[in-house]
């Protein structure tokens, strides 16, 4: 069984336990199901540096840096697109939020390998702006890209 496949157990089992929580463990055991194989669909690809990748992390450098990242813009908006359908179907508020963030997305307005690369290096100031941008809340903002950034790694 893989990873997300015991994540999904792991909710199912705790909402059996907990029948109180399984309105808030549902979306995320859909959004797992959503990204369940797609780690080569999120339009996210790491340049994996040449050498022996051991030795770097032994020596304290990086595997993957926040440079070796790169994006293709139409491939990642279909995952977000996808993910962002999953969250309004299974959410109970927030679709407008969702709906700006979706928007901003097909108009172009999001620079998709900036705010990831803001993501990795935990530059929120970049999030920060880019939400106020969409009118949204910044966490939920950072939680959609961190979705895919963690799905292709």
């Amino acid at each position: 069984m893989g990873r997300t496949a015991d994540k999904i157990a792991h909710l199912r089992r705790i909402a059996a336990e907990h029948p109180e929580y399984g309105d808030v463990l549902l979306p995320f055991e859909e959004i797992f199901g959503y990204v369940d194989g797609k780690e080569a669909g999120t339009g996210i690809r790491f340049a994996v540096p040449e050498g022996n990748g051991a030795e770097r992390v032994r020596g304290g450098l990086p595997l993957l840096s926040p440079e070796a990242l790169s994006v293709d813009r139409d491939a990642a908006t279909a995952f977000l697109s996808g993910l962002l359908g999953v969250m309004r179907r299974v959410g109970r508020e927030g679709h407008a939020d969702l709906d700006r963030i979706a928007g901003g997305l097909s108009g172009g307005s999001l620079d998709l390998a900036s705010l990831y690369v803001a993501c990795l290096t935990r530059k929120r100031d970049v999030l920060d702006q880019a939400a106020a941008a969409l009118s949204v809340q910044a966490p939920l903002l950072a939680f959609v890209l961190e979705i895919p950034l963690k799905t292709a790694l």
